[in-house]
C-alpha cells in the first residue's frame, strides 16, 4: 500500500507538470499604448488617461493611480472600460505644469496580473522624487507570496479535478468492479475535496490582489466579476455539485453494481462541462486564433486526465490481480492520450509565439523541446507495457515486467515535472520582429557586453559576459548589475542574475518597464583592491 501511495504522489506530480506549462508558459496582456503617451509633454491638461492593452483586462482596486512628482497621489475615480474592454480609462481633474507618474495595474483574461508604471509631463518637465517609479513599478507588482499562493491554488485544484474525472472515467472503462471498493470512493471524495480546497485558494489569492485583502468579501465578489474568476466560481460549484453526487451515490454500497447507462451519460456531459469550464478560465482563450486554442486546451485537459487517471487506476484502485487485465485496457488508451497532450501541446504553443524559429531560439522553447522528447520517451515505454499486457505470456515474469514498465512510465512524468520548473520561469518567445541587441563597453583590458534577445518591455532574457580583451573569461567576486531610464525618473532598478560560467551572468526574468534608452551599470570586483565598472546604453522597445 504505502508503494501505492508514493505512486499516487508522482501521478499528482504528472498533473502539476501536463498541466503548468499550458496554463503559465503563455503571454499576458500588454500594455500597447497610452493616451498620454510615457515621456510626452502635453500642452495643457489631459481630461482622462486612457490605457490600451493586447487583449481584455479586468480593473481592480486603483487599476490607474496618478502620482505628482513628489509622490503625492492625485484622488481618482475608479478605471473603467468606456472605450471597450481591452482598455482602461479614468477621468483626471485639471493638472498644473509639472510631471506626473502614472502607475496602472489589471488583470488578464488568463487570470494573471500585469502592471507598469509611465511618466509624461504638462507645459513644462518639472524634477521627480528620485527612485520614484522604481518604487511605484514595486508596489502594482504582485508580491511573491502571492503569486505562490495562487500557484499552489491552482496546482491544487487542477491535480484534484484530473484524479476525480481521470480515475471515474478509467475505473469505469478498465476495472469497472473497483468502483465497489471503498478506497475508490475514498479516492474520488478527496480528489473533488482537493480541487474545492484548491480553486478557493485561487480565489482568495486573486482577491488579495484585487483588492489588497484576501480575506474581504467584497473582493471575492470582484474576483467573481472578471472573466477569470466567473469561471473559477463555475468549476468551484461544479466540482462541489461532483462531491455531493459521489457522497450521495456511494459507488461501493454491496448494491451498487453499476452506474448505468443514464449514469455514465451524466458522469460523461459532467466531465465534459467541467474540463469546458477550467480550459475557459485560462489561457485556452487568449492568444492567436482563440477557438482553437480553446479546443486544443480542453483535449489537452481531457487527454491529461485520462493520462493521470489511468495511471492512478494501475497503481492506487485495481487490484493486484486486476492490475495486468487493467493495463490491456489502458495501454491504448494511454498512448492516444499522450499523443493528444504531444499535439495540442505543440499547438498551444505555435498559438503563443511569432514563430517556430521564436520557440527554437528562445530559453522557454528549449525547455518546451526537451520536455516533448521526454514525453516521447514516456509513450515508448508505454509502448512497451501495451506489447507486454497483449503478450500471449502470462507468467509472473511478465506481470512484474508490466509493473517496472508502469514504475518507468511514472518515473518520466516526474522528469517532465522538474523540466516544467525550467519552463515556467522562460517568458514565453514574443516579437519576433525585434532583433536581440548586443552593446559592449571597454575598460582598460577589461570588456563587458550584455546581449538582450528581445530588447523589449515586458520581459526578456539578458546575458552579461566580463572578459578580457584578449576573451579570457575571468571568474569575478562579484558583478552587480543595475539599470537606469533617466528621462523617466529611473534611477536605479537592481537586475538579478544567475551565474552561468566564469565572467558570465544570465536571467529569463528581466523586466524593464518602459520603452526607451536604457543605461545599464555592471559593477565588477575581482579582489579587494580590483574593481572596474562598465556603462553600457541599449534601445527597449
Amino acid at each position: 500500500m504505502n508503494r501505492r501511495l508514493a505512486g499516487a504522489a508522482v501521478i499528482l506530480g504528472a498533473v502539476f507538470s501536463v498541466l503548468m506549462p499550458a496554463s503559465t508558459a503563455l503571454a499576458h496582456a500588454e500594455l500597447q499604448s497610452s493616451s498620454p503617451s510615457a515621456g510626452s509633454v502635453l500642452d495643457s491638461s489631459p481630461s482622462q488617461i486612457v490605457l490600451t492593452f493586447s487583449e481584455n483586462v479586468d480593473t481592480v482596486d486603483d487599476s490607474i493611480r496618478l502620482v505628482t512628482g513628489d509622490g503625492t497621489d492625485i484622488p481618482l475615480d475608479g478605471a473603467g472600460h468606456s472605450l471597450g474592454s481591452d482598455t482602461l480609462t479614468v477621468s483626471v481633474p485639471t493638472l498644473a505644469d509639472g510631471t506626473y507618474v502614472v502607475a496602472w495595474k489589471a488583470i488578464s483574461s488568463d487570470s494573471h496580473p500585469v502592471s507598469g508604471a509611465f511618466s509624461f509631463s504638462v507645459g513644462t518637465q518639472t524634477s521627480t522624487q528620485p527612485g520614484l517609479i522604481d518604487r511605484l513599478v514595486e508596489q502594482e507588482s504582485t508580491s511573491r507570496r502571492t503569486q505562490v499562493w495562487l500557484g499552489i491554488g491552482r496546482w491544487a485544484s487542477f491535480g484534484g479535478i484530473a484524479v476525480l474525472v481521470g480515475a471515474l472515467l478509467t475505473v469505469v472503462r478498465c476495472v469497472p468492479t473497483a468502483l465497489r471498493r471503498r478506497r475508490t470512493t475514498i479516492t474520488l471524495v478527496v480528489a473533488a475535496a482537493l480541487a474545492i480546497a484548491g480553486t478557493a485558494l485561487m480565489i482568495v489569492a486573486q482577491a488579495s490582489i484585487v483588492s489588497g485583502d484576501a480575506f474581504d468579501p467584497s473582493a471575492w465578489r470582484a474576483v467573481a466579476e472578471t472573466a477569470s474568476g466567473t469561471w473559477w466560481v463555475v468549476r468551484l460549484v461544479l466540482v462541489a455539485i461532483g462531491l455531493v453526487g459521489i457522497l450521495a451515490l456511494r459507488p461501493h454500497r454491496p448494491d451498487r453494481e453499476q452506474l448505468g447507462t443514464v449514469g455514465l451519460g451524466v458522469l460523461g456531459l459532467g466531465a465534459t462541462g467541467l474540463l469546458a469550464v477550467v480550459a475557459a478560465g485560462g489561457h485556452g482563450v487568449t492568444g492567436r486564433v482563440a477557438a482553437v486554442g480553446f479546443l486544443a486546451t480542453w483535449v489537452h485537459l481531457a487527454a491529461m486526465c485520462t493520462w493521470v487517471g489511468g495511471l492512478v487506476t494501475l497503481a492506487v484502485l485495481a487490484g493486484r490481480d486486476q492490475v495486468r487485465e487493467a493495463a490491456a485496457r489502458f495501454s491504448p488508451i494511454a498512448l492516444g492520450s499522450v499523443a493528444a497532450l504531444v499535439i495540442t501541446g505543440t499547438v498551444n504553443a505555435w498559438r503563443q509565439s511569432d514563430s517556430w524559429s521564436a520557440l527554437r531560439d528562445s530559453s522557454y522553447g528549449r525547455w518546451l523541446l526537451a520536455k516533448l522528447v521526454v514525453v516521447v520517451g514516456v509513450v515508448a515505454v508505454a509502448g512497451v507495457s501495451r506489447w507486454l499486457v497483449t503478450s500471449a505470456n502470462t507468467s509472473e515474469e511478465t506481470d512484474r515486467a508490466v509493473h517496472r514498465a508502469v514504475r518507468l512510465e511514472m518515473l518520466g512524468v516526474a522528469v517532465v515535472l522538474a523540466m516544467t520548473a525550467g519552463l515556467v520561469s522562460s517568458p514565453p518567445p514574443r516579437h519576433d520582429d525585434v532583433a536581440p541587441v548586443t552593446v559592449s563597453d571597454v575598460e582598460g583590458d577589461r570588456i563587458a557586453q550584455i546581449v538582450i534577445d528581445p530588447p523589449v518591455t515586458g520581459g526578456t532574457t539578458m546575458h552579461v559576459y566580463v572578459t578580457s580583451t584578449a576573451g579570457t573569461l575571468v571568474q569575478p567576486i562579484s558583478t552587480t548589475v543595475t539599470a537606469s531610464l533617466a528621462d523617466r525618473g529611473i534611477d536605479h532598478l537592481d537586475l538579478n542574475f544567475e551565474q552561468a560560467g566564469p565572467g558570465h551572468l544570465t536571467s529569463d526574468a528581466i523586466d524593464l518597464p518602459i520603452a526607451g534608452t536604457w543605461t545599464f551599470t555592471v559593477d565588477v570586483r575581482y579582489s579587494e583592491f580590483d574593481s572596474v565598472q562598465f556603462v553600457l546604453e541599449a534601445d527597449i522597445h
